[in-house]
This record gives C-alpha cells, sequence and structure tokens, in this order.
C-alpha cells in the first residue's frame, strides 16, 4: 500500500511540474480583443494580474480555451473569484466563439474561495474579461481539465491546419465548420495572424495562369458581444 500511495504521489508531481499557467493578457494579438487561444487539459487560469496582483482597468479580452483532446471537453473550475462588483466581468460563453446565443453567464464581485465549476459542451469555453476605468481587483485563478463528452472536437478533420483540404478545380465547394479544432493555438504558431474561431483549412493547387478568386457565402454569422461595463 506504502508503495501505491508514493507512486500516486510521484504521478500527482510529476503532471504538477508540465502544467501550466495561462494568464489572460490585457492585449490581443495584432491590436486585436482576442487572446492567443489554448488547447488543453490541464493547467491554471489566471487573470491579467497574474496569480499575485491585481487586474488592470479598461481591459477588454477574449479568449478561447478547448481541450484539444478528441472525445474530450473543457472543465474549468473557479477556485477563487475577487472582481469590482458590477463593474468589471468576467463573461462565460460555450464554444469557440463569444454571442448572445452561447452566453453561460458572468462572475463580478468577490465569492472568496468558493468553488465554480463550468463544463462545455462543444469542448470549447470562451472569456471575456472587462474592466472599467477604476478599482482593480485580484482577479481569479481557475483549474482547467476535461472530461469525457460526446460532442467535442474531433481529430483528422480541416479544421486543423495539418488536415487541409485539397481544392484543385473550380467546382462549388460546401464545407462545416466544427470549430478551432485540436490545435485551437494555431493562430499563434504562423499560420494566422489573428485568432481562431471556427475554421476550415484549405491547400489550393493552381494549375494554370490567371486571376485566382473565391466567391465565399458563409451561411452563419456571429458578432463580439457588447461591452457590460462601458457605455
Amino acid at each position: 500500500m506504502k508503495k501505491i500511495y508514493s507512486l500516486f504521489a510521484f504521478l500527482f508531481a510529476v503532471v504538477n511540474i508540465f502544467s501550466q499557467t495561462y494568464v489572460m493578457p490585457s492585449v490581443g494579438m495584432n491590436g486585436t480583443q482576442f487572446a492567443c487561444p489554448v488547447s488543453d487539459c490541464t493547467g491554471t487560469f489566471v487573470d491579467p494580474g497574474g496569480a499575485a496582483g491585481n487586474y488592470p482597468n479598461n481591459t477588454y479580452i477574449i479568449q478561447t480555451f478547448c481541450s484539444g483532446t478528441s472525445g474530450m471537453c473543457l472543465q474549468v473550475e473557479f477556485t477563487f473569484v475577487n472582481l469590482e462588483n458590477g463593474f468589471d466581468f468576467l463573461d462565460v460563453y460555450e464554444g469557440p466563439t463569444a454571442s448572445a446565443a452561447n452566453y453561460i453567464g458572468s462572475l463580478t464581485g468577490n465569492y472568496g474561495a468558493t468553488s465554480i465549476i463550468v463544463t462545455s459542451t462543444s469542448g470549447c469555453l470562451t472569456f471575456v474579461f472587462d474592466s472599467d476605468g477604476t478599482v482593480n481587483k485580484p482577479g481569479w485563478t481557475a483549474n482547467i481539465t476535461c472530461v469525457p463528452c460526446g460532442s467535442g472536437q474531433v481529430s483528422g478533420v480541416n479544421s486543423d491546419c495539418q488536415f487541409a483540404t485539397t481544392l484543385c478545380s473550380n467546382l462549388n465547394y460546401q464545407d462545416i465548420s466544427n470549430g478551432p479544432g485540436l490545435i485551437a493555438n494555431e493562430a499563434c504558431t504562423g499560420c494566422l495572424s489573428g485568432s481562431e474561431h471556427y475554421s476550415n483549412w484549405y491547400h489550393i493547387h493552381i494549375y494554370n495562369s490567371g486571376t485566382l478568386a473565391f466567391n465565399l457565402v458563409p451561411s452563419v454569422k456571429w458578432s463580439i458581444p457588447p461591452n457590460n461595463s462601458k457605455s
């Protein structure tokens, strides 16, 4: 029995060594409001002030977390929340985008050490942090894990760059975007210059000279949610 406990303690220590702390930035990529998306099933998620400091004022930032594992959905447990009540907000959305259709709820005020668990059904959760121009607080600390689910992101589809679909004709092509894929942070590794939400990747093969043109006809649109605390 003692050996079993020792093995468990060793494995727990190894997991902690490789678990990453994700600090939500106060400025998005390339002048946008979007932080680099993250694919992970373990780690710690904290506010833009870091684990020991207060978050900054006048911040509006959107960040998406996905499980990064086929058949798994992201679960985030907030173990500490302290935001300026009624003026600073952390909004939570289901999936890789933030819109009224997939809004879950908001955190504002001092929750102390109360455990608040949010579980995705698509594999991803999106967080929107909004602070006004005055009082700032310690923010939040949350643990990232994953749980089995039947509707998470799947592997081997062109939502990921490595499985891009090859197009080599001028025929119409219809596709479905289910999310950012299992590699949600492709936007930060050179494939994209901005954030990634619902993605499809393609290789275009050109055989003849001439003009290359695309006619893209999206069937669903989404928009950045309104700012809660600023008028």
